[in-house]
């Protein structure tokens, strides 16, 4: 395994190397300690914060967690929750995985974010893409092709992203209904409101929801009763702060599903988890539904379960990829073209060196 110090020495190491596997903190892709395998931790550090300006340049390595702590000084944060962060997750290995938590609903996920990188291609040349301003139309919008590649586009060095004023208060209900399908129409009629929720989650086995507000405190207070009211056809209540932090947190962290278990995400809509819940209820596997019911997060530590669900996916249609586990396949269900995954990659990786997304 080689774990570069600097950027120079990343660079020497992939146009040596004949295969490379990327690797951060290993959160979501455990380390293979092979000669192929670059890990990228030593290659931490906030480079530049712009409170004023909203934006903030980091080294692939950094840790989410030392992220957070310089936003929060500030009054800012990354609405999209990412995932993982108690484990240790890095911010290349957030974005090479693209993935986003409960507050990817109101705001965006991490590709709308993420507005510059700075990225070594199979050659070892470093290629600068965005910029450090929002507004930035310049060349080809490489960082959200980043967005999910899984490391099989290139090495990420560094990335900027745009921030938000964190809210000055949230407020969580969860609302418990007696079957999965009134907790699904639940779902469907809270989106449908001019409610705004921050965030949207739904427990398949505990038929419960858990809804976020966000903003002014008074302003919240005020509103409420009467969404109360309108729920009342559920079993409603208001979670006390403490007790919906340690609920988000464990959210974040995947808490739901073992540690060992591989994680698949998959896009869904509300009215497809019916089917999917059937089809799945018949094997020993975790589910959770998020982003209002678009995003269905399937789990599970066995091997042989993958591929049943990965049939079971493809019946219905549906198709996942695998955010969590150390497997090389990456795609599950429904086969999809990647011709022009294809042909981005064999531009940025002429020699193939990096994983291929399959």
């Amino acid at each position: 395994m080689n774990c570069p110090s600097s950027i120079e020495k990343a660079t020497e190491f992939v146009r040596g190397a004949k295969q490379i596997i990327p690797a951060g903190a290993g959160t979501k892709h455990p380390k293979k300690d092979t000669l192929g395998t670059l890990d990228l931790s030593g290659l931490s550090g906030i480079i530049e914060y712009e409170p004023s300006e909203y934006i903030f340049s980091a080294r692939a390595g950094t840790t989410i967690t030392e992220i957070n702590e310089l936003l929060n000084k500030n009054g800012q944060y990354l609405p999209f929750d990412p995932p993982f962060i108690n484990a240790g997750a890095t911010l290349g290995g957030t974005i090479a995985c693209g993935l986003s938590g409960p507050g990817r609903l109101r705001y965006g996920g991490i590709r709308d974010f993420l507005i510059g990188i700075r990225f070594l291609n199979g050659e070892g040349r470093i290629i600068q893409a965005g910029g450090k301003v929002v507004k930035n139309a310049a060349g080809y919008d490489y960082p959200k092709l980043f967005c999910g590649a899984m490391g099989t586009l290139g090495i990420l060095l560094e990335a900027t992203f745009k921030v938000f004023p964190a809210p000055r208060a949230t407020r969580t209900l969860e609302l418990t209904s007696k079957s999965k399908m009134a907790a699904i129409e639940t779902l469907c009629n809270i989106t449908l409101t001019q409610w705004e929720p921050d965030a949207l989650e739904f427990y398949p086995e505990e038929n419960k929801l858990l809804l976020r507000l966000a903003g002014n405190p008074d302003a919240l207070d005020a509103r409420l009763p009467k969404i109360l009211q309108e729920l009342g056809y559920c079993d409603a209540k208001i979670l006390p702060d403490d007790e919906a932090t340690i609920e988000w947190n464990a959210l974040q962290e995947f808490h739901w599903t073992p540690r060992d278990a591989y994680i698949l995400k998959a896009p869904i809509t509300p009215k497809e988890i019916p089917e999917l819940e059937q089809a799945l209820s018949l094997n020993d596997v975790k589910r959770h539904y998020g982003l209002a019911g678009n995003v269905a997060w399937i789990a599970t530590a066995d091997t042989k379960a993958l591929e049943e669900i990965s049939t079971i996916l493809d019946n219905l249609g549906l198709a996942a990829i695998k955010v969590r586990g150390n497997l090389e396949r990456f795609i599950y269900g429904k086969t999809r073209s990647h011709k022009i995954h294809g042909a981005l990659k064999e531009a940025i990786d002429p020699l193939g060196k990096f994983p291929v997304l399959q």
